[in-house]
């Protein structure tokens, strides 16, 4: 199921055994209505996002292959076919829509005409999540045979669209599986075929793109940074294996939190997300399963 607010009004998909449908919850008893039918029932990105006045989602069938649409609440438009060129990442930066296909990123403006190949790069993405933006432009991994994969910016222009720093210089490429957007920039996660794990930040310039810390641990044990999630609006709190960090954007400090009851984070963490003013964690425990845990850290 797919999920998006517009106007007020949450919308959703439904998946039936012959189709995809769109939903919304109508009027203050929240009755689902029916918006349109959106195609088949596959396993495709069918990303609700809001941009522009617009709801914009993926459909499929099996004659014409993809499709970016839009709705304005009550029905829907095609926009442009992609054939079997899936398109994916769908966010919104502005008031713009962008997205990727395989060969490309694009940005639309809700019409046709407006609907533009950005750049014909490879953007290495989870087609199933959305880009990440900071200041009105998208910040993302992508593939050239000059400098390998190494990180990107776009304002949704060709001219704007750019590497932002050769980190590894050449063909090799830095994998960047991680970015986060912070009221300082763009901090995002390196590895390289040396199994050397760094974090850095970016405003958007090769001059200002900073290494904060090489967290390798020198020996021949790869450390994976996983898991970025800002949290409280001022802090990105990450996984190194399976050991929780936290980067504090006011002072460039990385270290391990410290709980309200002045406890460490436990160990063996699989997965976190913020809720409210606390972390969930999700820690394994070996042949007793898995733990939950609500942590609260000091500031």
């Amino acid at each position: 199921m797919s999920l998006a607010s517009f106007s007020g009004t949450l919308y959703y998909t439904v998946v039936t055994d012959h189709e995809r449908q769109l939903w919304r919850l109508d009027g203050p008893a929240k009755t689902p209505a029916r918006v349109a039918e959106i195609g088949e029932p596959v396993a495709c990105p069918h990303h609700l996002t809001v941009a522009g006045g617009y709801l914009y989602f993926v459909a499929y069938d099996h004659l014409s292959g993809y499709s970016l649409r839009r709705s304005d609440g009550q029905s829907t438009d095609s926009i442009n076919s992609f054939g079997w060129n899936r398109p994916g990442s769908l966010t919104a930066a502005g008031e713009a829509l962008f997205f990727t296909t395989q060969d490309g990123l694009w940005t639309s403006s809700g019409t046709a005409e407006g609907t533009v190949q950005v750049a014909a790069i490879r953007v290495e993405a989870d087609p199933m999540s959305p880009l990440c933006v900071w200041k009105g432009a998208v910040y993302f991994a992508a593939y050239d045979p000059q400098t390998g994969i190494e990180l990107w910016t776009s304002n949704g222009m060709a001219e704007g669209t750019h590497i932002v720093k050769d980190i590894t210089p050449g063909p090799e490429s830095s994998l960047i599986p991680n970015l986060q957007a912070l009221p300082n920039g763009v901090v995002f996660s390196t590895t390289t075929a040396a199994d050397q794990a760094c974090l850095w930040r970016t405003d958007g310039t090769g001059q200002g793109t900073t290494l904060l810390a090489d967290l390798s641990t020198g020996d021949a044990s790869p450390v994976c940074l996983h898991q970025f999630r800002r949290f409280m609006g001022r802090n990105l709190y990450f996984l190194a294996n399976d050991r929780l960090l936290r980067y504090r954007a006011r002072t460039g400090q990385i270290d391990e939190p410290i709980g309200y009851d002045g406890s460490t984070p436990p160990e063996n963490i699989l997965y976190i997300t913020p809720a409210s003013d606390k972390l969930v964690i999700i820690t394994d425990k070996g042949p007793a399963g898995q733990a939950l845990w609500l942590y609260g850290s000091q500031y």
